[in-house]
């Protein structure tokens, strides 16, 4: 998953994902991400999808 830093920064609070990588430029990186366990229960639910 990529994205900017500063909209991912509240799933990052709530430890739905963590950050794998940075590129510049450093006032706005793409940041890759990747989703916790936690996270993937929370997208799961979301889905409708039963939790694994």
């Amino acid at each position: 998953m990529f994205g900017y830093y500063g909209s991912f920064e509240a799933l990052m609070v709530r430890g739905y994902i963590v950050e794998l990588a940075r590129k510049p430029p450093s006032s706005r990186p793409l940041v890759t991400y990747r989703l916790t366990a936690q996270g993937e229960r929370v997208m799961s639910a979301l889905k409708g999808e039963p939790a694994i």
